[in-house]
């Protein structure tokens, strides 16, 4: 098989045939513009001056009785190498420019900015002017002249693209491995900000045959009689009315050129990113017809809010219609509370956006089934069938949904009033001064804090649980008869989790209202949920009043998923880390967990020794930009961490244990302290030799889909530790990059696929291939299985206990999930406001936590037990306090007592008397 013919049977590359075919036909006949113009372009015919096409002219004579046809295959010579020599000029100049400005900042971003604003300001005549007093007229002077000026245009773009991109987790791995500057500039970041500047580029190209017209007028270009499409434009003005076919040519040979490039730069960048698919469509045929009819003929019991029967849903791919969802039944009574639960891919959250009438109209439908629903009206409606002007008064008016995110489901520019106001006014008519009025009783009903202040805020202003508060008044303001909670918590730290889901519990008692609860977490199904949907594949496989799933669940796939629920108490008398209890979801036949054989040891010397490590950020402000303020994200912090050993670093959003990792890798520079690892001190180390330390200290990111470069197949992404510090050659990286793989769970013949190609576990596991790669002696895991599945997630943490076990890794293990770091822990650190409130071997801190804030998390965690869930917990409604302090604040020199067995706990205000 031929190179071609592989291209070929790729579809991507199949996509880009057509412009790369139609681009080398417009290159082939200027190339050939003297073997196939009928005659000299500069020949002259005054006898023909603006004569109709003929048999020796086929597209006529123009105003000096040159011929048309001529000059214009002559005219794409040299408009076409203009052009192309401009934009790549502009392109190549313009691209480094920004791409040094937006990834250094200080000095260069402002060179990079102030130099474009002030040549995106100079007039383009004056320049050219400039140019040409120095150079000369000529071809080259008008590439020159014109590249100057489009590339400040170029360098806006990168410059903006880059700042966008230079803090994503794929570009802190490259850094993380070894990588720099510059390597990830042209490997990393470029291929990711590509689109636009391919998407400017065929603007440019477009714009310089034009513009060329111009400047060649003013004697700075292309000096006639040379043949140039930009010259055939401004000479065929003059006799428009004469000859309006002498300007229709050239301007139709400029739009076809621009259409040819237009594509090209289209189809190269659909090309270049590995996520770009075309799919099949739906067929009409396939969707359920909609009527415009306010009701149907079907009437549902009284204590039935809403009724879901033979549910079936497709989604359009590459490859043909696939259901998503599959004969789904279930029912949600008045007032109850029904959970769906499952992995990702399992059809939950597609089973709410069904209802709520919001899949993406073009790629997916309802194709069979009943949503049959209770309306305030009295009449049942079946949603799947229900036209768009009911289907939009029914949202938020009787159906309502809270989304995972709230930072994304609200506005960013608007204020949380305004968005309030908006909501309650789309469904019921009142004044705005009423509407805000509502506003401001609702936020008080979800127990905001100051709401009068609240209202007048950005979402960004307030905290995550705030958010949440936020979208549930939203969602409730025009009191909904049936609540959507899709994932409402999953994105919350747990004493957070905790306030939002009795709130939820305290509003549906007050209003009777119905929910359908969509989550993958069993221990808030446990706490919330009176009656429970297990669905797997698209399918719902087991249903049932909670508590009697919990106790005695029927279908392999329920026993698997409870099986992996990490329980609170389920280590006591444990002294080391365990593997978790896994069920096979095809048998239900369960394996009991092995005890890992530990290699550390207590009297060996700490691998990592941590002290004193402090990171602030200036907040600026003012006319000058002065210190107004400073984040203490993390004050004085101090630990050990052994080889063999796994240290868990807890606690909720902001209170700096991320920053903490990122610190002691040295991705965010410290203000002071001194970080230990194996004698080196990391934080005095040059760049060259942080580069090679580098190898021995590794992090796994929360998130490893924005950890792996999505551009860039995973093999070579897993070989970029190895080839970046010179420890392999490119076919030993491949070996290696096999046997990684095959170590963490997968097929060495994944290595040629991309990231969006695998599940989230597998993509974990990529990430932890990667990180063994340099075979480091310290694994930083930021929340490395918070944003997986409950199943996956025991999968990962046994991957991990497992390689700790063959490999001696020492886990710097930073989490917000207490249950899981209970199972995988030798040790805890519990920190608060960027400091380390309590710190003992796992054990004593469980068991018996002396600290208020330890407490308040260890009582938040969900219990997966639905027969406690009467037993009340006392909730705090506490927010996070702030760690912003002013400039000249002074840290106090905090005290510890000695709890005993290494054991040490902050003594907190009150108790140093």
């Amino acid at each position: 098989m031929t190179i071609f013919s592989e291209l070929w049977n790729n579809a991507r590359y199949r996509h880009l045939a057509p412009s790369v075919i139609a681009l080398c036909l417009l290159i082939l006949v200027a190339v050939l513009a003297p073997v196939i113009a009928p005659t000299d372009p500069l020949a002259m015919d005054i006898s023909g001056r603006m004569a109709s096409p003929s048999a020796a002219h086929w597209l006529g004579q123009d105003e000096f009785g040159r011929d048309v046809l001529s000059r214009l295959l002559h005219g794409a010579r040299i408009s076409l190498s203009v052009a192309f020599a401009t934009g790549v000029l502009a392109a190549i100049i313009g691209t480094s420019a920004g791409m040094v400005g937006g990834y250094f900042g200080g000095v260069a971003e402002l060179l990079t900015v102030r130099v474009a604003e002030f040549m995106l300001a100079f007039p383009p005549i004056l320049l050219a002017l400039l140019v040409i007093a120095f150079t000369g007229p000529g071809t080259g002077t008008l590439i020159v002249t014109m590249a100057i000026f489009y590339a400040p245009e170029f360098a806006r773009i990168a410059y903006g693209e880059v700042r966008s991109v230079r803090q994503k987790e794929y570009v802190e791995a490259m850094r993380a491995i070894g990588a720099g500057p510059m390597r990830i500039l042209r490997t990393t970041i470029l291929p990711n900000i590509a689109a636009p500047l391919f998407v400017q580029f065929s603007l440019v190209v477009a714009a310089a045959i034009v513009v060329e017209s111009g400047l060649s007028f003013l004697g700075l270009g292309i000096v006639p009689p040379t043949p140039s499409w930009g010259l055939m434009i401004r000479g065929a003005r003059s006799y428009l009315e004469l000859n309006p076919m002498g300007l229709v040519w050239p301007c139709l040979a400029l739009v076809v050129t621009i259409f040819i490039v237009n594509s090209l730069c289209d189809a190269v960048r659909d090309v270049f990113d590995p996520r770009t698919v075309k799919v099949k469509g739906l067929s009409f045929g396939r969707r359920r017809d909609r009527d415009s009819g306010n009701g149907t003929n079907e009437t549902l019991a009284d204590n039935v809010q809403l009724s879901v029967n033979g549910l079936r849903t497709e989604f359009a791919t590459p490859n043909g219609a696939v259901a998503a969802v599959k004969d789904v039944s279930f029912e949600v009574r008045r007032g109850e509370t029904v959970a769906i639960v499952g992995e990702s891919g399992s059809g939950k959250s597609v089973t709410s956006l069904s209802i709520m009438g919001l899949l993406p109209e073009k790629s997916a439908a309802v194709t069979a089934g009943r949503i049959d629903f209770s309306a305030k009206s009295g009449k049942v409606l079946d949603l799947a069938r229900i036209g768009p002007d009911t289907a939009r008064a029914l949202k938020g008016s009787d159906v309502a949904m809270i989304f995972q995110e709230p930072m994304t489901s609200l506005n960013p520019v608007y204020r949380i009033g305004e968005q309030l106001v908006e909501a309650i006014l789309a469904h019921d008519k009142c004044s705005k001064a009423d509407a805000r009025k509502r506003a401001l009783d609702m936020l008080r009903k979800v127990h905001i804090s100051d709401p009068e202040r609240r209202l007048d805020q950005f979402p960004f202003e307030l905290s995550g649980g705030m958010r949440q508060r936020v979208m549930i008044a939203m969602a409730l303001a025009s009191r909904p008869k049936l609540l959507i909670a899709d994932e409402p918590t999953t994105a919350l730290d747990v004493t957070i989790q905790a306030q939002i889901l009795e709130l939820i519990r305290e509003l549906q008692k007050e209003d009777d209202m119905s929910i359908l609860f969509i989550t993958h977490d069993m221990g808030v199904v446990a706490e919330i949920a009176d009656r429970t949907v297990v669905m797997y594949k698209g399918e719902a496989v087991e249903a049932g009043p909670t508590e009697e799933i919990f106790k005695a669940p029927k279908h392999a796939y329920t026993r698997a998923l409870l099986s992996a629920v990490p329980r609170l108490g389920s280590m006591d008398g444990q002294a080391s880390p365990m593997r978790f209890p896994m069920v096979d979801r095809e048998t239900g036949e369960p394996n009991v967990p092995d005890v890992l054989a530990s290699k550390m040891h207590e009297s060996d010397q700490p691998l990592l020794q941590v002290r004193d490590l402090t990171s602030r950020f200036n907040i600026r402000g003012g006319l000058l930009s002065s210190v107004q303020g400073r984040v203490h994200a993390v004050e004085g912090v101090s630990f050990d961490l052994k080889a063999g050993e796994t240290l868990a670093l807890v606690g909720e959003s902001g209170c700096g244990k991320s920053t903490t990792g990122r610190s002691l890798l040295r991705l965010l520079e410290p203000l002071s302290g001194s970080v230990m690892l194996d004698g080196v001190d990391i934080l005095a180390l040059d760049k060259a030799g942080l580069r090679r330390q580098r190898q021995n200290m590794q992090m796994i990111f929360q998130d490893p889909y924005a950890s792996l470069n999505p551009r860039l197949a995973v093999g070579a992404a897993i070989a970029d530790p190895l080839i970046i510090n010179g420890l392999a050659s490119p076919a030993e990286a491949r070996q290696t990059v096999a046997e990684l793989l095959v170590k963490v769970g997968l097929s060495a013949d994944m290595a040629a696929r991309y990231p969006h190609e695998f599940s989230g576990g597998q993509r974990q596991r990529i990430c932890i291939a990667r990180a063994l790669a340099l075979k480091p002696k310290l694994i930083v895991a930021d929340e490395a299985v918070s944003a997986l599945d409950v199943s996956v997630k025991a999968q990962v943490a046994n991957l991990m206990l497992d390689l700790q076990a063959e490999m001696g890794l020492s886990y710097l293990f930073i989490s917000h999930d207490m249950a899981v770091v209970e199972r995988v822990s030798h040790r805890v650190a519990v920190m608060y406001l960027g400091e380390i409130v309590e710190i003992g071997p796992r054990q004593a801190i469980f068991q018996n936590p002396q600290h208020p804030y330890t407490k308040r998390l260890l009582s938040a965690v969900p219990i997966a037990d639905p027969a406690r869930r009467h037993k009340r917990r006392p909730i705090a409604n506490a927010e996070l306090k702030s760690p912003v302090r002013p400039a000249d604040y002074v840290a106090p020199v905090r005290q510890y007592r000695d709890v005993g067995d290494g054991h040490k706990v902050m003594v907190w205000d009150g108790e140093c008397d």
